[in-house]
């Protein structure tokens, strides 16, 4: 498995410093960083944000709904090259860096600690995901109000577990588009 890059607990990039994945344990004072995008689109019953439904063969979150794309920032990427890369393996579509919005970016100190920096990306009505990888089985266009409503109880609704905080905070982001 690839390296992953090391990030200093402010955030930044630990230049020339990368670990295998299960290795972050053994090095708490870095973090794995990861990169989440979530895809939304304009239509006439407003705007809509588009959930992944996970694999069942995936080891986190099987069969759950999840961010559009996401992945780990390999140590060879920045984290506007990992987010072009994982969400053209994940639903195929080749996203314009430029068109790319980031939102925030996020600790998280259970489990493995890890940063996420979260992006949002408009598409319009005529995006149809490929799965190509495996990674992905399905995709569910959801209402940002609904979407906002079902973030308040993940494991009721089978959402992803990235905890409170952080829908709270992409559910202020949202409101905001």
């Amino acid at each position: 498995m690839a390296k992953e890059q090391a990030f200093y607990k402010n955030g930044s990039p630990a230049e020339g410093i990368a670990f295998g994945r299960h290795e972050f344990s053994n090095h708490p004072q870095y973090l794995m960083g990861t990169v989440h995008v979530w895809l939304w689109r304009r239509t006439d019953r407003g705007i809509e944000v588009m959930l992944q439904k996970r694999a069942l063969t995936k080891k986190v979150n099987p069969g759950k709904l999840s961010t559009s794309a996401a992945g780990h920032v390999d140590a060879s990427e920045d984290l506007l090259q990992t987010a072009i890369r994982e969400t053209r393996e994940e639903i195929g579509l080749v996203l314009d860096p430029d068109k790319l919005s980031y939102a925030f970016s996020m600790r998280y100190f259970t489990g493995d600690p890890r940063i996420v920096s979260l992006f949002t990306y408009e598409v319009n009505d005529s995006f149809v995901p490929r799965f190509d990888d495996g990674e992905v089985d399905s995709v569910v266009w959801m209402r940002v109000d609904d979407f906002i409503t079902v973030a308040k109880d993940q494991n009721e609704n089978n959402l992803g577990d990235h905890g409170d905080e952080y829908y709270a905070m992409f559910s202020h982001y949202l409101r905001q588009l």
